[in-house]
């Protein structure tokens, strides 16, 4: 198993939101520490920094039972340097985190993990390789492909406000499976309807919101700021489309975040995969629910491109998706479901309309990608009658 910290002066969770026209008052907050991460045993205090214009508030939130830990003062205003964070001895065997959540006006929160060594050591934290998601997914979700704690990857989920889903509590917005050393989401899983925002005459307009993540250390994501600046040829490919989520500036805006991000070529972005992601929205529509997984594969990929800070991204070499829609009553489906998958090529000179010659089935988009796809739709419909959609032809999407 890797590490799961690094020895690092600074752990900084950062939500930028640059290019935002809606709100001029909007601003980039952080919270830092000089000290070395994971704490030691002993209980001491250290500093931590918060940077912000307006008033603030810092609240602790533990992943199980609280332990002691403390700030001082817990709000403010403007930036300031010598916030109190202080704790007790850890006399315990096992390592111990709480998470130092920053909310403050005009801003998304963010957080800072902080994690105090137990007599055994630092780490594993909770559940995940990095410690930061979880290796298998919390949910049961129709949408999600199945997760394993036996790789490298882990799972995220975000909120409907852009935050963790299994922290808040709040309406599931999307998940991902994310792959830190290559820097991006491997896919992205999410429910699709009317009600949901794809509707372009209602929610709100596209943000352009393009920040940090707050779930995941700046360190693990691409930083695209300005994009992929050394080459004309990427785009900063969503893989859930902003146009799928305009409930709200929160809502759209983290379909922004970096780890939502992969290089996709300008043409293929702009051309026949906008085609595809409007076709999505238009069945979408027409149904009760569209459970969508959208993603990338990486293992015939022989290019690379850097982002802002200097790392080398992996550009895919294709793009899937895989669709289940839930239409009660339909005659195209059974009980009421229908699957289809798509694997494109990551290539230019695809027809923008021809998004239709690479369908298939789930089954084989299984065997193209590697994923194993709704593994929860076997629990609502049965083994038989899930594998069964599964195979399904996909003749019927038109």
């Amino acid at each position: 198993m890797k590490a799961r910290f690094g020895i690092l002066a600074a752990v900084v969770l950062v939500f930028a939101s640059c290019g935002v026209k809606e709100d001029p008052l909007w601003e980039n907050v952080s919270l830092t520490t000089a000290s070395q991460l994971p704490l030691g045993t002993a209980g001491k205090s250290i500093f931590l920094s918060v940077n912000a214009t307006g008033a603030w508030t810092l609240t602790l939130e533990y992943p199980g039972v609280p332990w002691g830990a403390a700030v001082k003062p817990e709000s403010g205003t403007g930036a300031k340097n010598s916030i109190i964070f202080s704790y007790p001895e850890n006399t315990g065997e096992d390592a111990r985190s709480v998470t130092v959540v920053l909310t403050a006006e005009h801003a998304m929160p963010v957080s800072l993990n902080i994690v105090q060594s137990g007599t055994k050591g630092s780490g594993p934290v909770g559940d995940g390789k990095r410690g930061y998601g979880y290796t298998v997914a919390q949910a049961a979700w129709l949408e999600l492909p199945a997760t394993s704690a036996d790789d490298e990857y882990e799972w995220f989920a975000h909120d409907m406000d852009g935050g963790d889903w299994n922290r808040n509590g709040g309406e599931r917005n999307y998940s991902f499976e994310y792959d830190y050393d290559s820097y991006m989401a491997l896919w992205v899983a999410y429910p699709l309807n009317k009600s949901l925002g794809t509707n372009k005459l209602t929610g709100t307009s596209r943000t352009d919101a393009w920040g940090l993540d707050p779930l995941i250390p700046s360190q693990y994501q691409q930083s695209l700021y300005s994009g992929f600046p050394s080459s004309n040829t990427y785009a900063r490919g969503h893989q859930l489309p902003s146009a799928d989520r305009r409930l709200s500036w929160n809502n759209n805006a983290s379909t922004f975040y970096f780890t939502n991000m992969t290089p996709q070529m300008h043409n293929f972005n702009e051309g026949v995969w906008a085609g595809l992601e409007t076709k999505v929205r238009g069945w979408a529509d027409t149904a009760d629910t569209l459970y969508v997984v959208t993603g990338c594969t990486l293992a015939g990929s022989t290019t690379t491109t850097p982002d802002n800070s200097g790392k080398d991204i992996p550009v895919p070499d294709g793009y899937f998706k895989a669709l289940l829609m839930y239409m009660p009553g339909s005659t195209l489906g059974i009980d009421g479901y229908r699957a289809c998958g798509f694997w494109l090529p990551h290539k230019a000179g695809i027809g923008n309309n021809e998004f239709m010659n690479y369908k298939m089935s789930i089954d084989e988009l299984e065997t193209k990608t590697g994923f194993d796809f709704f593994v929860n739709l076997p629990a609502k419909v049965g083994a038989d009658k899930a594998a069964q959609i599964e195979a399904q032809s996909p003749d019927s999407w038109k």
